[in-house]
């Protein structure tokens, strides 16, 4: 009896523990590929904003703003902190994963490529 109590305390506490929201692992390579064609030697991120994944790119460059994509590829907010032009959904994206960063990149961390694009063009 204390065993089954117990055993149903655990799966009560378990379920009442929100689960971590989890970025789409699988980005459409068309999208992917289209923003690519414009950051190229940047850095692009798959980010969680709500419950929908959105792309983050940015190209190779100090200052250089940051476009939010909607995952159909339409450009939905921009993040200039530069010039304080920073639209509020910047403050609201969350597990950011780089899946593209050129070689050399001017933050100084190393290359990433998890989709192939620079092979793909």
């Amino acid at each position: 009896m204390t065993r089954l109590l117990v055993l149903f305390i655990l799966i009560i506490l378990l379920s009442a523990c929100p689960a971590q929201k989890q970025v789409m692992e699988s980005p459409q390579n068309s999208v992917l590929e289209s923003i690519y064609s414009k950051v190229s030697g940047g850095q692009i991120e798959i980010c969680l904003l709500g419950n929908d994944s959105v792309y983050t790119a940015s190209i190779n460059a100090y200052d250089a703003p940051t476009d939010i994509y909607s995952y159909q590829g339409k450009v939905i907010g921009t993040c200039n902190y530069a010039f304080n032009l920073v639209d509020s959904i910047c403050y609201n994206l969350q597990n950011c994963r780089t899946v593209y960063r050129g070689i050399n990149h001017i933050n100084g961390e190393p290359f990433i490529d998890l989709y192939n694009l620079e092979k793909k063009h």
